[in-house]
């Protein structure tokens, strides 16, 4: 069950406080005002699964490292196209490997993912199947699309 939409809640309280002060107690005796208020206050926050997370799991080479599993993160809001949010994801992270290519020589892309989901449950979800998982770094997609 969904907790109530918040632009409804005042309007519902109103209506709530009007009818128990306009009419006798003994008419609504399972309405509490008090009730009401705790349990809006205690309601589960609707939370925001309107993300988009694109990795790459990447095997780097320099002349003085060699690193495996160093995963790439690019976080965006999903505003409705999804095919256009998930492209502009995993530009971000294509405009990002060409910057790690300053420091390393090799870049070997061993997976690549785009999921409808924040990147750190995607992040919780890799690192128990890798375990010598190493971040590089999450990028803010909305951000590095609106600089350009």
């Amino acid at each position: 069950m969904k907790p109530l939409n918040r632009r409804i809640i005042l309007p519902l309280l109103l209506l709530c406080a009007l009818a128990s002060n306009a009419t006798p107690k003994s008419t609504i005796p399972f309405f509490s005002t008090s009730l009401l208020i705790n349990s809006i206050k205690n309601a589960p926050v609707e939370k925001n699964n309107a993300k988009i997370c694109a990795c790459q799991l990447l095997d780097v080479k320099s002349t003085n490292e060699d690193l495996q599993n160093l995963v790439v993160f690019a976080e965006k809001t999903n505003n409705g196209d999804l095919t256009n949010e998930q492209k502009a994801a995993m530009t971000v992270i294509q405009k990002e490997k060409k910057n790690m290519k300053a420091f390393y020589s090799e870049i070997t892309v061993k997976r690549e993912i785009v999921v409808t989901m924040d990147c750190a449950s995607l992040y919780k979800q890799l690192k128990g199947a890798y375990s010598n998982l190493k971040v590089f770094g999450t990028l803010d997609a909305d951000i590095k699309t609106a600089i350009k």
